[in-house]
C-alpha cells in the first residue's frame, strides 16, 4: 500500500505540472478547432446519430452553428487559463468543449478513441491546482495530477491488449487476423498508405510479428507509470506503433501521441523552459506567489 501509495501521491515539481497543464490546453484547443467536426455534424444524416449517453436528448445531430460555438467558447477559455484569469473555471470550460465536440465523432454508429485517452487523462486536471512555472520544490499538491495521469495512460495501452488475450486468445497472434484487416482496410475507405499495405500483407509472417509485438508491448506499458526512466522508450515505440496504424488504417491516433509525450519527458530539466519563468512575486489564478529561477535557486543552496 506504501508503494501504491508512493505511485499515486508521490512528490513532483510544481514547475513539471505547469508545464504539462500548459501543453493539455494547447492541444485540447487545437483539437477542437482543428477537428473535423463541423463537416460530421453537417454530413451525418439522422439514421446513423447514435449519440453516447450524455447527448441522448438529441435526435440528431447538432447544428454546425452549435459546433462552431463550442469552438468560439473553447478559443475563449484557452486564452482566459493562459491568462491566469479563473483558470480552473477555464480548464473546465475547454474540457466539457472538448468532450462535447468528441461525443459527435463517436455519434456515427460506431465507438471511436481517437479522443478517449486525452479524455480520460485530463479529468484529475479538472482539480488539479495552478502550478508555477519557476517552483521547482517536489510537492504531492502538484505530484498526485501527474501521477494519475502516467497511471492512466499506463492502464490504457494494457487494458488494450488485454482484452485482445481475453476475446481472441492466442488467435490473435497466430492467425492471420491483423493480415486480414490490413489487406481489407478500413471500412468506410479512408486515406492509408496502400503500397505500404500491400508490402506488409504479401506474406503471413509481417501480420504475426506485428500482431505478437502489439500484444507484448500493450501488457507491458505498466512499467509507464512504475520506471520514470523507461517512459521515453515507451512513448517512441508507441509512437511507432500509432504512426504505422495511421499508415495502415488510416486512423487518427495524434492526440494519443501528444499526450504520451507530455507525460513521458521530464519537463522540468530542461533549461529551455525557463524563459517562460513569470516575474518575481507574479500571481497565478489560485493565489499562489510565483517564484523566479533565481529565487528558487537561492533557495536549493
Amino acid at each position: 500500500m506504501k508503494r501504491l501509495d508512493a505511485l499515486l501521491f508521490g512528490p513532483e515539481a510544481p514547475r513539471r505540472l505547469a508545464i504539462v497543464h500548459a501543453g493539455l490546453v494547447a492541444a485540447l484547443c487545437v483539437r477542437v478547432v482543428a477537428g473535423p467536426y463541423r463537416e460530421i455534424a453537417a454530413t451525418t444524416p439522422d439514421g446513423l446519430f447514435r449519440p453516447p449517453w450524455f447527448l441522448a436528448f438529441l435526435d440528431s445531430m447538432p447544428p454546425v452553428g452549435v459546433v462552431m460555438a463550442a469552438q468560439v467558447v473553447a478559443v475563449v477559455a484557452t486564452v482566459a487559463w493562459f491568462a491566469r484569469r479563473c483558470p480552473r473555471a477555464a480548464f473546465v470550460t475547454l474540457w466539457c468543449c472538448y468532450l462535447f465536440v468528441a461525443a459527435i465523432r463517436d455519434a456515427r454508429g460506431k465507438i471511436l478513441h481517437n479522443d478517449v485517452l486525452a479524455l480520460l487523462v485530463t479529468i484529475p486536471f479538472l482539480a488539479a491546482p495552478i502550478a508555477d512555472l519557476a517552483d521547482r520544490r517536489p510537492s504531492t499538491r502538484t505530484g498526485w495530477p501527474l501521477r494519475a495521469g502516467c497511471s492512466i495512460i499506463a492502464l490504457a495501452y494494457f487494458f488494450a491488449g488485454y482484452h485482445k488475450v481475453v476475446r481472441s486468445g492466442l488467435e490473435w497472434i497466430t492467425s492471420d487476423n491483423v493480415r486480414h484487416a490490413i489487406a481489407w482496410g478500413p471500412k468506410p475507405a479512408v486515406g492509408r498508405w496502400e503500397g505500404l499495405a500491400d508490402l506488409v500483407t504479401a506474406h503471413w509472417l509481417p501480420g504475426r510479428i506485428m500482431a505478437a509485438g502489439t500484444i507484448a508491448f500493450e501488457l507491458g506499458f505498466l512499467a509507464f507509470a512504475f520506471v520514470p526512466r523507461l517512459r521515453p522508450v515507451l512513448a517512441a515505440v508507441a509512437t511507432t506503433l500509432h504512426i504505422a496504424t495511421t499508415l495502415l488504417f488510416g486512423l487518427d491516433y495524434a492526440m494519443w501521441i501528444v499526450v504520451l509525450w507530455l507525460f513521458a519527458l521530464p519537463w522540468e530539466r530542461y533549461a529551455f523552459v525557463d524563459r517562460f519563468v513569470r516575474s518575481p512575486n507574479a500571481r497565478v489564478g489560485d493565489g499562489t506567489v510565483g517564484f523566479r529561477a533565481d529565487h528558487v535557486g537561492a533557495l536549493e543552496e
